[in-house]
Formats: C-alpha cells, sequence, structure tokens
C-alpha cells in the first residue's frame, strides 16, 4: 500500500532543505573570507600601513616632507621600523624612506664599517638612471659618524643615501631626542642602524646629505619595541 506523506511534513523538510542550504552558503562565503585574510598577497601589503605611525622611533628635523605611510615589524635578532615620506620625484625612482634597525643582540653589524660595506653594494642598484657617488667625506651627527653616497636627479634635483650605524644612541638623548618625551632609567642599551633613501627634483646634493645631520632618535624601551610588533 502506498502511503501519502501529508502536506505539512513535506513542507517542512523543504523548509529544512532550504535553511541548511543558506547555511552551507555562509559557511563557505566565511571560509573563503579566511582564506583571503591570510592569502600571501593581502600579508605582504598589510606590511606597509598608511598615515604616521603611532609612534616614530626616529625623525629628520629637516626634512618637510610628511610621512604617508610606515611598515614596522620585529624579527628575532632586530626590530624594524620605515617611514615612507611624500615625494614629487618621478620615475623607478626607490621610495623616499628613513629604516631604523634596532639589534636586539649587539653584533659587528651595528659597527659604522660594516654599514659602509652594505651601503657600498646597496647603492649602486637603489636609484636607476641616477649615478651616485659615495663621498670620502665623513660626516658628523649628535651619534656619531655618518655616511653618504649623493648623486644629481636631472638639471636641478638630487638623490641621497645615507648610513650609521649607532652602538648605542641612549648616551646621545639628553642632545637629540628633540621634541621626544623620554623616561628615565628605562632605556635598553641596543645597538641600530639608520638608513636613509632620499630624492628631491628641487634640491642638491649637499642639501640632502646634511639631512641625516638633523636625526633624532626617539627612547628605546620595552613598550616602544612592543609598539613595533
Amino acid at each position: 500500500m502506498t502511503q501519502t506523506i501529508p502536506a505539512k511534513i513535506v513542507k517542512a523538510g523543504l523548509t529544512g532543505l532550504v535553511l541548511l542550504t543558506g547555511l552551507s552558503l555562509v559557511w563557505e562565503a566565511q571560509a573563503a573570507d579566511r582564506v583571503a585574510m591570510i592569502s600571501p598577497a593581502k600579508t605582504r601589503a598589510s606590511l606597509v600601513k598608511p598615515g604616521a605611525p603611532r609612534l616614530e622611533m626616529a625623525h629628520l628635523a629637516a626634512v618637510k616632507a610628511p610621512v604617508v605611510n610606515y611598515a614596522s615589524h620585529v624579527e628575532p635578532k632586530a626590530a624594524f621600523q620605515t617611514l615612507y615620506y611624500a615625494s614629487s620625484a618621478k620615475g623607478k625612482l626607490p621610495a623616499n624612506s628613513l629604516t631604523l634597525e634596532i639589534g636586539l643582540e649587539d653584533s659587528p653589524r651595528y659597527r659604522q664599517p660594516a654599514a659602509y660595506e652594505d651601503a657600498s653594494k646597496d647603492v649602486k642598484g637603489l636609484f636607476p638612471g641616477v649615478k651616485m657617488v659615495v663621498e670620502p667625506t665623513i660626516r658628523q651627527n649628535s651619534y656619531g659618524q655618518y655616511g653618504v653616497a649623493t648623486g644629481r636627479l636631472g638639471k636641478n634635483g638630487a638623490c641621497v643615501y645615507a648610513w650609521q650605524a649607532i652602538r648605542d644612541p641612549n648616551p646621545f638623548k639628553q642632545v637629540t631626542t628633540v621634541g621626544f618625551e623620554t623616561q628615565k632609567n628605562n632605556d635598553l642599551n641596543l645597538p641600530v642602524r639608520v638608513t636613509l633613501r632620499y630624492c628631491d627634483p628641487a634640491a642638491t646634493p649637499e642639501q640632502l646629505a646634511r639631512l641625516m645631520s638633523t636625526l633624532s632618535i626617539r627612547q628605546i624601551d620595552s613598550p616602544s619595541l612592543d609598539l613595533l610588533r
């Protein structure tokens, strides 16, 4: 004998199927979103953030261009922050930037000879179409000696690549941390490396070479390092 299924039961079954199908589609969409959130492309893009950072670890008083982006991260042996400045230079030039590398342990890398050796290699490929020349002159700022390479950009402009290794910036903080609030006895005695890449279509090589003379480094302590993570 063939049994007839009541219409109410059939309707309830169809409603449940529709609900399950809808939930399945929602779960699939959410799963796709989670995959998209951790995709390598989006992870790489998120490293550079718009605007100025909550905490600028370094500052160049002579640079009037605003900070438009930044990137920061912490590795097992070092912490990094890069500030990106607004630029009017055109072409395939590198972004105007100031990078501070904080060594979480001391090593020869944070000495000026090592910084000079690395800079001599790096500068060759960083400025396409610009003939960069490493200056034999040793320049000085409040943290000690720094080196520069400069080159002409078009008829009226210039580019600079500057570098400095500082074994411990804290002894100089009374002189150099102008505009930065400091707290006593919380400093970490950590070495740093600073590199500057900057092009300006309306500046001379000498003007850009002097930018690093206005360097200030914020107090390096545990709270500031936490903000770089």
